[in-house]
């Protein structure tokens, strides 16, 4: 039985109380916040990711610098000779722990090289120079990182 009422009031549900549009709206509503989601995590995740190779990367600049003290400390107990593979042991004993310091890209002791160039990331490589000096060569997580040299 069509009166009419009937008909407008199935407009008027049609538009402005169907559950299909509340479900609509709610769907629109979800999908910005997914959509706001997704942008933030398309810029933090990047980000988080170069700060954390730049974090590991300090730490392997850190590790150096506490093989250089080993080195001075060993140079300054034997009147000025900087040590060379086979003083491995002796420049060890000189290391916090008496062992090479954590490689942070492994978790695992880091490899030291001597006269050759570090290979995995968080490596270290101590070359002895012609003159007397030495120069330490860290790797980072793509690239050699800054050398540091002392003596000739």
């Amino acid at each position: 039985m069509d009166d009419g009422r009937n008909f407008r009031w199935r407009a008027i549900g049609n538009h402005a109380h169907s559950d299909d549009v509340k479900r609509l709206h709610g769907h629109r509503a979800d999908d910005r916040r997914y959509s706001l989601i997704g942008i933030i995590a398309a810029i933090a995740i990047p980000n988080y990711i170069k700060f954390a190779k730049r974090a590991k990367e300090a730490v392997v600049l850190e590790n150096t610098h506490t093989m250089q003290l080993a080195i001075e400390d060993f140079s300054v107990d034997r009147l000025g000779t900087y040590p060379q593979a086979a003083d491995e042991a002796e420049l060890l004993i000189l290391l916090p722990n008496g062992r090479y310091p954590e490689n942070p890209f492994t978790n695992a002791e880091t490899a030291v090289h001597w006269n050759a160039d570090p290979v995995v990331p968080g490596e270290i490589s101590i070359f002895n120079l012609p003159g007397g000096g030495y120069m330490l060569r860290p790797r980072g997580a793509n690239a050699l990182l800054n050398d540091f040299v002392v003596g000739d």
